[in-house]
Formats: C-alpha cells, structure tokens, sequence
C-alpha cells in the first residue's frame, strides 16, 4: 500500500489499495447560484384559472 498526502493546512493521510487510485476530496465552502428572472416571459408561465395554479419554467441556476 502507497500513501498517499495532501496538505490544506491540515496533514490528511489516507492509506488506498493499490489497485484503487481514486481519493474523495471534500473541501468546506460556499457557493452563491442563483436565477436570472429578467429572461422570464409570458411563454414560459401557464396560468390555470380555475385551480388558481401558476406554473412558471426558470431558466437554469447560474453561479453568482
């Protein structure tokens, strides 16, 4: 068995067989992602009046 280190200002060894090379690195942060609703028009919304139901599509999220 190989080890195998990454240093983040932490020391995190981790000993992997050696026929499996793979690592799952989990990192802690933030991420901001949002909707544009300026692009939104009367066709992407459909009105049900008698159930009083508004579906509306958004377009996607995009990282703010």
């Amino acid at each position: 068995m190989k080890n195998y280190s990454i240093n983040l200002g932490k020391d995190i060894s981790k000993n992997l067989p050696e026929p499996k090379r793979e690592l799952l690195l989990i990192v802690p942060g933030t991420v901001i992602a949002g909707f544009d609703l300026k692009g939104i028009t009367s066709e992407d919304m459909v009105i049900n009046e008698e159930t009083k139901d508004i579906d509306i599509t958004l377009p996607h999220a995009k990282l703010i």
